[in-house]
């Protein structure tokens, strides 16, 4: 299943709800941010919000194309949005809301807390060997069963 967005697009949106809202996060913030916006997405819509896949490292579940854009900046803060190559691509305001919903949710957790959050026993990253892709199916398991979320309906877009 191919996602709606590039990861990039996407990322770049979490980061500047970030730098809107005057707490900027760092690498992983932005990397697990993603994630759960995707399984929330994949969850309402049975399609991941992302193109592209995760795969599973030590800390989690990262999508390397952003995880190779962003990790110089290491455990630093992401200043700026990235710069992208193409023109930038208009977002649904149903992802929008999602994404804002997920930044309010998690911006005061530690990019650590949230490592952990993905780390869920019979989880999608724990079903995975290191550095393999996670499938979709996981994920959308994952975010069934063991996340339990609410009004899942208001993330559902006509596609």
């Amino acid at each position: 299943m191919l996602g709606k967005y590039s990861s990039l697009d996407i990322a770049n949106i979490i980061i500047k709800i970030s730098l809107h809202n005057n707490k900027p996060l760092t690498q992983m913030h932005v990397n697990k941010l993603l994630y759960f916006a995707n399984g929330t997405y994949l969850l309402a819509n049975k399609n991941p919000l992302i193109q592209e896949k995760f795969v599973a490292l030590e800390y989690g579940p990262v999508e390397r194309k952003l995880y190779n854009v962003l990790k110089f900046y290491g455990r630093n803060i992401i200043p700026t949005p990235i710069k992208l190559p193409e023109q930038e691509v208009k977002i649904s305001d149903v992802v929008i809301n999602l994404l804002k919903k997920e930044y309010n949710t998690f911006k005061d957790f530690t990019g650590m807390q949230l490592s952990a959050l993905t780390h869920k026993k019979n989880g999608a990253w724990d079903k995975t060997n290191k550095y393999n892709e996670i499938a979709d199916n996981d994920i959308y398991e994952e975010f069934k069963t063991l996340w339990k979320i609410q009004n899942v309906e208001s993330f559902k877009e006509v596609i």
